[in-house]
């Protein structure tokens, strides 16, 4: 079975068919969704530094500086593993975001599990 962990803009609301709706932004948590704690600490400061900022967060992730994220990021590969389904909300889909990022290390962390 092909895990599923998808993206989607809370603006448009929940996504259907997945078993848990991860917020992972920085401000409340918006109705139907679980604050998963992964807001990007690293703010914008208008459209022309969102891969700026989305770089930092990549990096401060790589550099293993961002333990309680890790955490979080750790049990949600474990969810996928389990067959849950799962969706990331942040304001910037479809827009590069730092959500890329953490479906990109689950992904290789169930690529590991596989190996």
């Amino acid at each position: 079975m092909k895990p599923k962990i998808t993206i989607g803009n809370v603006r448009n609301g929940l996504l259907p068919n997945h078993d848990l709706h991860l917020y992972c932004g920085r401000n409340a948590t918006p109705k139907g969704m679980l604050n998963a704690n992964l807001g990007n600490p690293f703010a914008m400061n208008g459209e022309a530094t969102r891969n700026e900022v989305c770089d930092k967060y990549a990096s401060w992730l790589e550099n293993g500086l961002a333990m309680d994220h890790h955490a979080v990021i750790r049990r949600i590969t474990q969810r996928v593993r389990e067959g849950k389904s799962v969706a990331l909300y942040c304001w910037c889909a479809p827009k590069r975001c730092h959500c890329e990022t953490i479906k990109l290390i689950v992904l290789e962390q169930l690529e590991s599990f596989e190996l």
